[in-house]
């Protein structure tokens, strides 16, 4: 039996031992690897019992024995703590069914599955452009209103001196209120990104 209190830090201190240390030559896997951040720095890369065995020792403060206990139930316990750093290879290949909190590190086609999910639903940028310009429009639609400021500030933005008409707007100096709040002299010709800084009070304007 393994303990149960053999943690993923009990794990990561029996791979610091034996880097130090090493592997008895009797305690070698020709099946089971444990690779580590993707790379196994022991030759023969470090065998999941072993590992276990070691843990042990760690959490529990008991000898080093691989008695209790198989591979198989090592390597399943290991990949049960589930940290993206552990994976376990069998003859050198990848173990399926291996859970971590980023499952598709080691699986592109997992990864390209993930990208084209519904919850990254690209279909509706389309509408959302079109939300944004109604914006826009929206803004820019005081026709009169706008055309007088422009005019009347030589179709460039107030504050900046920038004359691109397309990105000018016509903004309230009092807020909008109603058709009598529409006098030019309520009015200034704002670049867009500046009329945002207006609105949200994080501009203001010492007449």
């Amino acid at each position: 039996m393994i303990p149960k209190n053999i943690t993923i830090d009990h794990i990561i201190k029996a791979i610091e031992y034996i880097d130090k240390n090493g592997v008895p030559e009797r305690h070698n896997s020709n099946k089971y690897e444990l690779r580590f951040n993707g790379v196994s720095r022991y030759p023969p890369l470090y065998p999941p019992k072993y590992i276990i065995a070691v843990a042990n020792k760690i959490a529990n403060n008991v000898k080093i024995s691989t008695r209790g206990f198989n591979a198989v139930q090592a390597k399943d316990h290991i990949i049960s703590l589930r940290h993206d750093s552990f994976r376990i290879y069998k003859n050198g290949k990848l173990e399926t069914n291996q859970y971590s909190t980023n499952e598709n590190q080691d699986n592109p086609e997992a990864s390209i599955e993930t990208t084209n999910s519904n919850d990254d639903d690209f279909t509706n940028i389309k509408d959302e452009r079109e939300k944004q310009l109604a914006e826009i429009t929206k803004r820019q639609g005081q026709p009169e209103f706008r055309k007088s400021l422009l005019q009347a500030y030589h179709g460039k933005c107030s504050i900046t001196g920038f004359d691109v008409e397309d990105a000018l707007e016509a903004a309230h100096i009092i807020p909008f209120y109603g058709e009598q709040s529409q006098s030019i002299t309520n009015g200034i010709l704002l670049r867009a990104d500046i009329h945002t800084l207006f609105d949200l009070y994080l501009l203001s304007i010492d007449p």
